[in-house]
C-alpha cells in the first residue's frame, strides 16, 4: 500500500513590491505564478525613462529560460544581439582593443543583449500584468507615493492617505528608495566625481552621413577613450536606434536633482575636440540628459522583517549610477530570480549544477574553517 504522503501547497503570499520599474516588474513577473502580487508605483503613466542597457550572460541566461517561461518575449522587447566590443583612440578612432563576444558565448552559452530601457520595461510590464501568464495576475496600482513602510503590521502607507498590508514588501523603488528610507533610515549617497549625459540617435540618421556611418557597420560596443572622458555607443531597440553614454569629470553635487535634461549643445562642449565623426554624430541628437554617477553607503543587510530591499550584490548597493552599468540591470533580474526560487518548480540550482557538471567543474571546500567553498 503507498503511504506516501503529499504536503499541501502553501497558500499564497501577499506580496507589495514599491516600484514599477524594471526591477518592480521583473520581480511581479517571477513571482506572479505562487503569490498575490500589487506593484505600487508612484507615476502616473509608468513608463521607464533613461535611455539603454547591455546585459551579458548572467542576465540574458535567465531572460531566455525562467522569464521566457513565465512570458517574457524578448522579441518583444526589440532585442539587439551583440557581435563585438571594441576600444577606439579618441584623437583618431585607431582600434586599441577588440574582440569578439561570440568566443564568450561559445564558452558560456548565452548572448549579450543590447535594449532600450523603455522596450525592455514595456515587456516585462506586459508579460507580468498578462491575464494569460502563469498563476495570479499582479496589480498594479500607479499614483501611489509612498510614505512610509510599517514592519510591525507589514502595511506600506501611501501619501493619499491609503494603505495596504501584505506577508513580503519588497523595494524596488530606485535610488531614492522611498521604502528603503521609511526602513533603514536615510539611505545615503556621495557622488563620486563623474556625470553622464545621455543620448539617443536614429540609426539612420547616422548611416546617412559619411562621417558617423562607421559608428553603425556592426553590433558592437564602441568605447572611445580619452585622457578623462570616454564615450560609450551601442545599438538598441531592433537597431532603429544608437544609445550615447558619455563620461566627464564633474565635482559638482546634485543633492536636490543627479539626473537633468540639457541642452545638446552642452554635450557637444564637453567632447569637441573628439574625433570629428563623435562630434558630428553628438550634434545629432534631438535632446540630452545627464545623470551624476553617485555611490550608496553599504548597508550591513538588505532585509528587516518582512521588508527586503531590491536584492543585489555590493556594487548595486554602494554604486548605483545612472542607468547604463551592466552590472547594475544584471542583478535586478537575479534579484528577481532570487525572489522566485524558494516557491517556483524551475530549478535554477539544479540548472547550475548540469552545467558544472557538462564543464567538468566541480565545488570543493577550500577553507574548513570559514567555509570558503571554490572550484577544483
Amino acid at each position: 500500500m503507498d503511504q506516501r504522503i503529499e504536503n499541501p501547497k502553501p497558500a499564497p503570499l501577499k506580496i507589495i513590491i514599491c516600484g514599477g520599474g524594471i526591477a518592480g516588474f521583473a520581480a511581479a513577473l517571477q513571482l506572479r505564478e505562487e503569490h498575490d502580487v500589487l506593484v505600487l508605483e508612484s507615476s502616473s503613466y509608468n513608463e521607464e525613462l533613461g535611455a539603454a542597457i547591455t546585459l551579458s550572460i548572467n542576465a540574458t541566461r535567465l531572460l531566455r529560460r525562467s522569464f521566457a517561461r513565465a512570458g517574457f518575449d524578448k522579441d518583444l522587447a526589440n532585442y539587439v544581439e551583440a557581435e563585438k566590443f571594441q576600444e577606439l583612440h579618441w584623437k583618431d578612432l585607431s582600434v586599441l582593443l577588440e574582440w569578439r563576444i561570440s568566443a564568450v558565448t561559445e564558452k558560456y552559452g548565452e548572448p549579450w543583449w543590447y535594449f532600450s530601457r523603455k522596450d525592455v520595461h514595456a515587456e516585462l510590464k506586459r508579460a507580468a500584468l498578462s491575464e494569460d501568464g502563469l498563476g495570479i495576475t499582479p496589480r498594479l496600482k500607479t499614483g501611489a507615493h509612498v510614505e512610509r513602510v510599517d514592519l510591525e503590521t507589514g502595511s506600506v502607507f501611501l501619501k493619499s492617505g491609503e494603505s495596504y498590508k501584505a506577508d513580503l514588501i519588497i523595494g524596488a523603488d530606485g535610488i531614492r528608495s522611498a521604502s528603503g528610507n521609511s526602513v533603514f533610515g536615510k539611505l545615503e549617497t556621495t557622488p563620486e566625481g563623474l556625470s553622464a549625459h545621455r543620448c539617443m540617435i536614429r540609426t539612420e540618421e547616422l548611416r546617412k552621413n559619411p562621417q558617423t556611418q562607421i559608428l553603425t557597420d556592426s553590433a558592437k560596443v564602441l568605447m572611445v577613450i580619452g585622457p578623462d572622458r570616454r564615450i560609450v555607443v551601442y545599438p538598441c531597440s531592433s537597431w532603429d536606434w544608437m544609445n550615447f553614454v558619455c563620461i566627464y569629470p564633474d565635482t559638482s553635487d546634485r543633492r536636490l536633482q543627479w539626473s537633468s535634461e540639457v541642452e545638446v549643445q552642452d554635450m557637444v562642449d564637453k567632447f569637441k575636440d573628439f574625433h570629428p565623426s563623435i562630434v558630428a554624430a553628438l550634434s545629432m541628437a534631438s535632446n540630452a540628459g545627464v545623470w551624476q554617477l553617485r555611490q550608496r553607503v553599504p548597508l550591513p543587510t538588505l532585509v528587516k522583517d518582512c521588508y527586503a530591499l531590491r536584492i543585489t550584490r555590493v556594487m548595486e548597493n554602494t554604486k548605483k549610477m545612472a542607468p547604463r552599468a551592466t552590472d547594475s540591470k544584471e542583478f535586478e533580474f537575479k534579484s528577481a530570480q532570487t525572489y522566485s526560487d524558494y516557491h517556483w518548480g524551475y530549478k535554477v540550482a539544479e540548472e547550475a549544477v548540469d552545467l558544472m557538471r557538462a564543464n567538468g567543474l566541480a565545488l570543493k571546500i577550500l577553507n574548513d574553517a570559514t567555509g570558503e567553498v571554490g572550484f577544483d
